[in-house]
């Protein structure tokens, strides 16, 4: 009686070691999912008008923000695609909501994938809530390629004989710069070698 009782509890704790081990599986799947089929058909076909701008009315760069939803209300319901005003605005089946905006409709995968995400429980890895969205701090402003374009002038150098184009001016002063003189013109025979 005792070796059965112990056996039942042995099968038991088992059980539910597997049981934990397949939610975990199933959970890190959903994940895996999430990232390599749901995550990418948001980045490129939603971001640009449904992040922090909101300029859709709509923030999907979130558990969270997806939950809330917009103007018409939640954007997805977990464990009910159909339910779920993102499956109705991507299908088209709603003339009051369509997505992407430009009117280009998701391919059938890519709406599957997104109804298959939403079936699930809509998992959002907790590290993909910090990559999300289009943030750009004030040091990443000043980045170069982040500035308005503006005419330069011409920076001053000490041998105008050897500008021909105002370009010259820019590469002279950087060689002046480094304390160093430009080479002199190649002759015919050497820009021949070199175009050979």
């Amino acid at each position: 009686m005792l070796l059965e009782l112990a056996l039942g509890r042995a099968l038991i704790i088992v059980v539910g070691l597997l049981l934990g081990f397949v939610a975990g599986m199933a959970q890190d799947n959903a994940e895996e999912f999430f990232e390599r089929r749901v995550r990418p058909v948001l980045a490129a076909k939603c971001y640009g008008c449904d992040t922090s701008t909101k300029l859709g009315g709509l923030q999907v760069d979130s558990r969270e923000a997806l939950l809330i939803g917009g103007k018409s209300g939640p954007a997805i319901i977990p464990g009910n695609p159909e339910a779920s005003s993102l499956i109705r605005a991507i299908k088209h089946t709603d003339p009051k909501l369509k997505m992407p905006m430009a009117g280009e409709k998701l391919n059938e995968q890519q709406i599957s994938d997104l109804r298959s995400g939403i079936q699930s429980g809509a998992p959002w890895p907790a590290s993909s809530t910090q990559t999300m969205g289009f943030h750009i701090t004030s040091e990443q402003k000043d980045f170069w390629s982040f500035q308005k374009l503006r005419k330069a002038e011409p920076p001053a150098v000490k041998n105008i004989a050897w500008v021909q184009n105002p370009i010259d001016r820019f590469i002279l002063a950087k060689i002046e710069q480094s304390g160093q003189k430009p080479a002199a013109p190649a002759d015919k025979r050497v820009l021949i070698r070199r175009n050979v």
